[in-house]
Order: C-alpha cells, then sequence, then structure tokens
C-alpha cells in the first residue's frame, strides 16, 4: 500500500521534526548533505533563517549560490525522511563537488522501498 509523502520547504511547524531528523544524525554519525548548517545548530530557527537567507541571490553568501531547501515527509507519522537541496545554478566548487542537488536520507529510513 502506498503512504502518503509531501516535499514542502522547511518551516517552524515541524521544529520538533527538525530536531528529530537532526538528532538521528548526531546519534548515528555520517555526513548531512543537502541541508547547509543544520547539524551544527541547535535552535531550529537559526536554521531555518539561514535557509531563509541562502534561497535569495541578494542574502546568500557570495561563495555559496542560491538554493531551494525541502523536506520530504511521511504524512502518517509527520516524519522527516530526508532533506533536498536544489541549487539553482552551479558555480566552480558545486560544479566539482556538489551538483545541482543535495540530499541525505536518515538513518532510520534507508534501504527501505517507498511507494510514492
Amino acid at each position: 500500500m502506498a503512504k502518503d509523502f509531501k516535499l514542502i520547504k522547511p518551516t517552524m511547524e515541524y521544529e520538533k521534526e527538525i530536531q528529530n531528523f537532526r538528532e538521528e544524525f548526531i546519534i548515528n554519525g555520517g555526513d548531512m548533505d543537502g541541508c547547509l548548517s543544520l547539524r551544527r545548530m541547535e535552535n531550529i530557527s537559526d536554521w531555518i533563517k539561514q535557509v531563509e537567507d541562502f534561497s535569495s541571490e541578494d542574502t546568500c553568501p557570495k561563495e555559496y549560490v542560491p538554493q531551494t531547501q525541502f523536506i520530504f515527509i511521511r504524512e502518517e507519522d509527520n516524519k522527516i525522511i530526508g532533506v533536498i537541496q536544489i541549487r539553482h545554478y552551479l558555480n566552480e566548487f558545486f560544479e566539482k563537488y556538489g551538483g545541482h542537488i543535495g540530499y541525505s536520507v536518515c538513518h532510520s529510513e534507508r534501504k527501505k522501498v517507498m511507494q510514492l
């Protein structure tokens, strides 16, 4: 049976879920690609502000490129399965190392078949 998922921009409405996602990575280790500085930011509102700043050419730090951040949520329990970051264009660094898309899937949801 297919489950319902949604792909949305992060907001404070999902503060608890974002914090749970972050903590799962901290406990299990591994890279947190595609979510800016979430690992280092204990205050989720600071991370959401960073996400907003990085979404515009006017406020994005010059060494980065504008990008849109999404969280991928399973609707039945509001669990964040992963994060996805779409870069609007590439600079020299992202041409070599990052590409247009950065993402992470939480440890507990890896290697599962999802019917979307």
